[in-house]
């Protein structure tokens, strides 16, 4: 967010943003990378028996399945076009997901979905993942391309209710992601606005340019040349599900403009199902992008707000940005 401090006789307006900085851009979540494993391990004490779907990190699929003889992880089935099941043209029967052995993001496993013409999904099996009505969640996954010129790689997310249906309006998809030179983070945030939500439900996807490019009308379609490719292949690696708070960061005067001798003052909240102490870290920039304030604030968990006023070097205009710790994982 931005705000400003003049004498009186300024005039002028806030802006509020808040700028998730230490997520990947345009998402929210769980900082998911190197040392997953162990923090998992410390955020998952023993000592607290908590439901799955209230855990911060929910589930993690790094697809380390030594003992599977299958050619796919468990859980985890392929949703092409199936003769006898759903029928789904555009993903035939012959691009199969199964696990890569050549690379991975961590460890030494991870799922290719190739292509010989058409797209490729495999989709985790409903009933999976349960999830806490109106909580929010994101979805987080390594992902990386290799010979592929139109298609690109997808990680998509919906929501089901109790029968296992799919909520209509629920499903959201990542930007897509052509990553030829190394791992990729993609993420996609699940926001807690569906009363009926009792699973989630996750696809892995390399998708042909006509199953996500803009349709053009008729008269100017019926002159385009179709490309896809037919090979090729996306890698997916470390796909976890997390909790995360609901936050709010703002200024107690809605204009954003304090006027001496007033002290410009930010708050903030979170309300997190997630269990641990919610550490929020709130730096303040000059026009210039110096940081000129900073503290950390332990925030209460049941959405009580904190309020903050930094000591700032003169009037101007300033941005202050809020980062929040749950058990030294990184979460907006």
């Amino acid at each position: 967010m931005t705000f400003g401090s003049r004498a009186h006789s300024a005039r002028g307006r806030w802006r509020g943003i808040l700028s998730p900085a230490i997520i990947a851009a345009g998402a929210c979540g769980v900082g998911i990378g190197e040392g997953t494993l162990a923090q998992e391990e410390r955020i998952q004490s023993p000592a607290v028996a908590r439901p799955q779907s209230a855990r911060r990190l929910v589930r993690l699929f790094d697809f380390e399945e030594p003992n599977n003889p299958n050619p796919i992880p468990d859980h985890w089935f392929h949703a092409q076009d199936e003769p006898d099941g759903v029928r789904r043209p555009g993903f035939p029967q012959d691009n199969k997901a199964v696990f890569d052995y050549s690379v991975a993001s961590s460890g030494r496993t991870s799922v290719r979905l190739p292509t010989r013409g058409g797209s490729t999904s495999l989709r985790l099996v409903p009933g999976e993942i349960p999830i806490f009505p109106g909580a929010d969640y994101t979805v987080s996954a390594k992902v990386r391309t290799a010979d592929v010129e139109f298609a690109r790689a997808f990680l998509t997310a919906r929501l089901l209710d109790q029968r296992l249906a799919t909520i209509p309006g629920s499903e959201v998809r990542s930007e897509p992601v052509l990553a030829p030179s190394g791992w990729e983070t993609v993420r996609v945030g699940i926001p807690g606005n569906w009363p009926d939500a009792a699973w989630l439900q996750i696809d892995l996807e390399l998708l042909q340019p006509i199953r996500f490019e803009p349709k053009p009308p008729d008269a100017i379609a019926m002159h385009i040349v179709a490309h896809e490719d037919v090979t090729g292949a996306a890698y997916f690696d470390d796909v976890a599900i997390a909790l995360v708070p609901r936050t709010r960061f703002w200024t107690e005067q809605p204009s954003g403009i304090f006027v001496a001798p007033e002290r410009p003052a930010v708050a903030m909240l979170a309300r997190d199902q997630g269990g641990e102490d919610l550490l929020a870290r709130v730096r303040v920039m000059d026009i210039d992008g110096r940081v000129v304030a900073s503290d950390s604030f332990k925030l209460d968990p049941s959405a009580r707000a904190t309020t903050w006023a930094p000591k700032l070097p003169g009037f101007g205009w300033y941005r202050a940005v809020m980062e929040i710790d749950a058990a030294d994982v990184s979460v907006t």
